[in-house]
């Protein structure tokens, strides 16, 4: 993670369109459109029904739900606090960002 974040932070912001799994899951639609306008394509309705007839028939955890803990990887709180702060700082942006465009 922190060598691909010093590298983004050599990039434009304008090169890459950052999109956070909860806006996929909690505002598809939008999320798509936003996609296809920053990519400057355009979105059929066809297209954009497809997407969104898959996404309703394959919900999340339709296979059963994964469950994980750190300590089954050796892992605790504070390493994953500390390793990854600066991800998480990231990320954090990123859905702020796209809280403020909504």
């Amino acid at each position: 993670a922190e060598a691909h974040l010093d590298w983004r932070g050599t990039q434009p912001d304008t090169r890459f369109l950052d999109v956070p799994f909860s806006q996929l899951v909690q505002a598809p639609e939008r999320t798509v459109r936003a996609m296809y306008d920053y990519a400057k394509q355009q979105l059929t309705e066809g297209s954009l029904k497809r997407m969104l007839d898959w996404n309703t028939s394959n919900p999340q955890n339709q296979h059963g739900k994964h469950v994980y803990s750190l300590e089954q990887f050796g892992l605790t709180e504070e390493r994953i606090d500390s390793d990854f702060a600066r991800y998480v700082a990231f990320t954090d942006k990123v859905e702020d960002n796209w809280r403020e465009k909504a």
